[in-house]
């Protein structure tokens, strides 16, 4: 959070497509943290600023991807992207 105050992450969604990860309750990052997701782990396994992606396999492609941080009501907040994709 490269902001002046807190962000709730709550009502928003890390979306590569066909997959989604949606973020619990009390996912608030303070002013100069960093929350990470981590890929192929158990939701069980969360702390205040990581957060478990429980997926089936890998999800994201070395060779090109992106992944998008939307709302709920699907406006999109932010993207990166990786190689040959685009934003």
């Amino acid at each position: 959070n490269t902001g002046a105050t807190p962000v709730d992450l709550e009502p928003s969604r890390l979306v590569s497509r066909p997959f989604s990860y949606a973020f619990a309750p009390s996912s608030v990052v303070q002013p100069g943290e960093t929350m990470r997701v981590r890929l192929y782990e158990s939701a069980e396994e969360d702390r205040p600023l990581t957060r478990y992606w429980a997926t089936n396999g890998p999800i994201l492609n070395n060779g090109g991807g992106a992944i998008e941080l939307r709302r709920f009501d699907d406006v999109r907040i932010g993207c990166t992207a990786w190689g040959s994709r685009s934003c």
